[in-house]
C-alpha cells in the first residue's frame, strides 16, 4: 500500500539516532515533489533559534522553508493552520506533540515529525511514543545507510548484500500498526529470510495468545488484501530463562504479539546479547490509540522499525482505504488486565482496521450516543459489522 497517504492529512513520524540526521531527513521528506504547490513550513523549539536565517535550507536541491520557533507547540496552532504540510523538527522536544499533530491531521493537514529515537540513557521519549499509535506512518530505517540518499534499506538487506561471514549478526526488527496488517505475516517473512543466511529458526509466542489452540506453532492469517498466511514452529514463553534456554540452538528468533509480553524490552534486550537476530511483530496502539504494553520501549534499541498498514473496514465518504488504526466494533469486547492494560486478544468480530476519518466519524458516533448533543456519526462503520 506505498503512498496511501500523499494526498490525504496524516501524521508521519521518522526516527533517527543522531540530530544533524533527523533535521535533515525531515528537510528532505518536505521538498519531495509530490508536496509540490503545497504551502509548507518548518517548528523548530526555541533551544535551537541559534540557528542561522529564518528559513531552513534543504541539502543538495536549495529549497527553502519559512521556520518557526516556539517553545511550546500550542503557542503556534493558529499560525501554521495557513499550511498545507507542517514539519516539527526534534519532535521530542515539545511535550505536547501528540495531541497537537493529532489536532493538525483532523483538520486536513499533513504533519510530518523527525525525534530521536530516545534519550542518551536509551530510554523511550514518552510524547514520541504518544505520537506514534495516532501516526499513520513511522520508521526507523537502519541506520547502516545514509539518511538523504533515498529510501533506506532494510537490515537483511544489508547484512546479506555484505555476507558477513557465517556468524550471526544481532539485530533487531520490529514491525508494528494496527490489527489485521500484516505484522505477523511480515514477522515470519523476515525469519524466513534470515534461516536462509543463518540456519533455522523459532517464533517465540504469548501465552495468553490461544486463538490458534495450537502453541507450538505461530499462524499468520490471510491479509484483507489477500495476503497469504504463513506459518511457522513456535514455542510458549515462560519467563527470560526458561526462554533463552529453549531458543539457544537458534539464531533467529521471531517474537508475535509483543505487546503482550510485560517483559519485551529485557526478552529482547537477553536475545540480542546472546548474538539472535531478533524480529518482533507487536500493536503499536490499543484502540484507544494509546501505547501497548512496552511495544514503543523498543524504539531506542531498534535496528529498524516499520508501522505498517492495513486496509479499512468502513470506507465512508473520503476514506483513504488504508487502515493505520484498531477499532473495537459495536460487538466487541474489552479484556483488561491490571490496573490500566487493556488487552486486546480477538478477531474481526471484535476489532477492526480504520482510517484516520473513519475512526474520528466513529468516535463521534459513540460520543452522541452518550451525549445530548449529537455529533456527525460514521453509520457505515456501523454498517459494516452488521449492527446499527
Amino acid at each position: 500500500m506505498e503512498n496511501q497517504f500523499d494526498n490525504v492529512a496524516h501524521i508521519e513520524v521518522v526516527v533517527r539516532s543522531n540530530a544533524s540526521d533527523i533535521s535533515n531527513e525531515l528537510l528532505r521528506l518536505l521538498s519531495d515533489r509530490k508536496y509540490s504547490g503545497k504551502a509548507r513550513v518548518v517548528i523548530k523549539h526555541t533551544k535551537n533559534e541559534q540557528d542561522s536565517g529564518q528559513e531552513q535550507r534543504v541539502p543538495d536541491n536549495n529549497s527553502l522553508f519559512k521556520t518557526i520557533y516556539c517553545p511550546d507547540l500550542s503557542s503556534v496552532t493558529s499560525d501554521v493552520m495557513k499550511y498545507d504540510v507542517i514539519g516539527i523538527d526534534q519532535g521530542h522536544l515539545f511535550g505536547n506533540i501528540a495531541d497537537f499533530c493529532d489536532y493538525l491531521a483532523d483538520n486536513g493537514k499533513i504533519v510530518i515529525v523527525a525525534a530521536l529515537d530516545g534519550t542518551p540513557e536509551g530510554k523511550s521519549y514518552d510524547n514520541i511514543s504518544n505520537l506514534i499509535p495516532r501516526s499513520e506512518i513511522m520508521n526507523k530505517p537502519s541506520s547502516n545507510y545514509n539518511v538523504g540518499e533515498g529510501s533506506a534499506g532494510s537490515s537483511y538487506d544489508y547484512i546479506s548484500n555484505k555476507r558477513i561471514g557465517l556468524e550471526n549478526v544481532a539485530c533487531l526488527i520490529v514491525f508494528i500498526g494496527a490489527m489485521f496488517a500484516g505484522k505477523t505475516t511480515g514477522m515470519l517473512e523476515y525469519v524466513e529470510k534470515f534461516e536462509r543466511l543463518y540456519g533455522e529458526g523459532v517464533v517465540i509466542k504469548h501465552p495468553k495468545d490461544t486463538r490458534d489452540k495450537i502453541m507450538n506453532k505461530c499462524k499468520s492469517r490471510p491479509g484483507l488484501d489477500g495476503t497469504e498466511a504463513r506459518a511457522h514452529d513456535a514455542i510458549v514463553h515462560e519467563n527470560i530463562e526458561t526462554t533463552l534456554k529453549k531458543v539457544a540452538k537458534y539464531p533467529v528468533v521471531g517474537i508475535d504479539e509483543g505487546q503482550f509480553f510485560d517483559d519485551l524490552v529485557d526478552l529482547c534486550n537477553a536475545l540480542l546479547n546472546a548474538h539472535k537476530t531478533v524480529i518482533v511483530a507487536a500493536l503499536d496502539g490499543d484502540f484507544e490509540r494509546k501505547p501497548f504494553g512496552e511495544t514503543l520501549k523498543l524504539v531506542p534499541i531498534a535496528t529498524e522499525m516499520k508501522k505498517l498498514w492495513s486496509r479499512c473496514c468502513s470506507k465512508c465518504e473520503g476514506c483513504s482505504g488504508a487502515a493505520a488504526f484498531t477499532r473495537l466494533t459495536p460487538s466487541g469486547s474489552v479484556k483488561k488486565s491490571g490496573e490500566n492494560g487493556v488487552v486486546l486478544i480477538g478477531d474481526k468480530n471484535e476489532f477492526e482496521p480504520v482510517c484516520r476519518l473513519c475512526y474520528k466519524k466513529c468516535k463521534n458516533e459513540e460520543r452522541r450516543d452518550n451525549s445530548s448533543h449529537p455529533e456527525e456519526g460514521c453509520n457505515n462503520c456501523l454498517a459494516s459489522n452488521g449492527d446499527g
